[in-house]
C-alpha cells in the first residue's frame, strides 16, 4: 500500500475515534442519540390515582411490540410512562389511554422520564377549561380532491346544518340547526329556556312552572287541559248515590256543564295548536 493509502486509512480511523469519544454517553445502546428515539407499543397496564405510590399516579406501562418477558434482548418494558405535562393533572386537560390501545412513547432530554404522545383509544378525556369550552359540528361541501385549485377546508362553503355547545362558568349554551329551523337551549343555575325557531319556547325559572314565550300554545293547552281534568275529577267526587236505585244523582250539573264547556274550547285550542 502507498504511503498515501496508508495515511488515508490512518485519518479514517482518527475520525471513527473522535466520533465515538463525542458520541460517548449521548446514544443509547440501540444508537438512537439520547432524548430523540420514540418505541411504539400497547398499553398493559394503567395506573390511575388510587394507586399508592404517588410516582405511578395517572400513569401507563407499555410494552413494546417486540417485547418478550422469556426473551428480555427482544424489546422493552416501559413502567410509568406520563400521560400528561403535570402528574395527576385532573384539573386541567387529561387523556387517559386505554387498555391494550397502541401508544408511541418518547423520553424527556432532560429528566430521562418516558411520556406518552398519542394513542389510539381513550377511557377518560378530562377537559377543564379557565373561561369557555366550545365544541361543535359545522357541516361544510367536500372538498375537491381532483384539483389544487380548489378550496381549502376553511374555504368550503357552509350547508346551514350545525350543532355547537358552549361551555361558561355560569351558563350553558346550546343551538342545533338543519338551515331552516333552529332550536336553543340555555341553562344556568336559575333558569332553563328553549327556543324553537318560529314555533315559540318556554322557560323554567326558579319557581319551577314553565312559562310560555313566542307563539307556543302547548304549555297553555296543557294548563287548562289540567284544570278541566280537575273539574271533571271534583264533578264526580261530588255525585251522590241514590240508596234504592243504586244510581248516582248528579247534584252539581252546573259542574259538568262547565267541564263539557273547557273540553269543547280544547278541541278548538287543539286545531289552532295543530296548525
Amino acid at each position: 500500500m502507498s504511503m498515501k493509502g496508508r495515511m488515508m486509512g490512518l485519518a479514517g480511523n482518527f475520525k471513527r475515534t473522535i466520533e465515538q469519544i463525542a458520541g460517548n454517553n449521548v446514544r443509547d445502546i440501540r444508537g438512537n442519540v439520547r432524548g430523540t428515539q420514540k418505541y411504539f407499543g400497547y398499553v398493559s397496564a394503567v395506573h390511575t390515582g388510587d394507586v399508592e405510590d404517588d410516582s405511578m399516579k395517572w400513569t401507563v406501562d407499555v410494552a413494546e411490540y417486540k417485547y418478550d418477558p422469556d426473551f428480555p434482548d427482544s424489546g422493552y418494558y416501559h413502567e410509568g410512562c406520563l400521560i400528561t405535562a403535570i402528574r395527576n393533572n385532573v384539573e386541567g386537560v387529561m387523556l387517559v389511554p386505554s387498555l391494550g390501545s397502541e401508544v408511541i412513547v418518547e423520553i424527556d432530554p432532560e429528566t430521562n422520564e418516558e411520556y406518552v404522545t398519542m394513542f389510539s383509544h381513550v377511557d377518560i378525556i378530562n377537559l377543564n377549561s379557565h373561561k369557555k369550552i366550545r365544541v361543535g359540528v359545522v357541516e361544510t361541501a367536500d372538498i375537491d380532491t381532483t384539483t389544487d385549485e380548489g378550496d381549502d377546508y376553511d374555504e368550503l362553503q357552509k350547508t346551514g346544518k350545525s350543532s355547537v355547545t358552549e361551555y361558561d362558568p355560569d351558563e350553558i349554551n346550546n343551538e342545533v340547526t338543519d338551515g331552516t329551523d333552529t332550536c336553543e337551549i340555555s341553562q344556568t343555575a336559575k333558569k332553563y329556556s328553549v327556543n324553537m325557531s318560529d314555533n315559540g319556547g318556554f322557560e323554567i325559572g326558579n319557581d319551577g312552572i314553565p312559562h310560555v314565550n313566542g307563539d307556543s300554545k302547548h304549555l297553555v293547552l296543557f294548563e287548562q287541559l289540567s284544570s278541566t281534568l280537575n273539574s271533571l275529577c271534583n264533578a264526580l267526587s261530588a255525585l251522590e248515590v241514590n240508596t234504592t236505585t243504586g244510581m248516582p244523582v248528579p247534584t252539581f250539573p252546573a259542574a259538568i256543564e262547565q267541564v263539557q264547556s273547557a273540553i269543547s274550547a280544547l278541541k278548538s285550542e287543539a286545531l289552532l295548536v295543530g296548525k
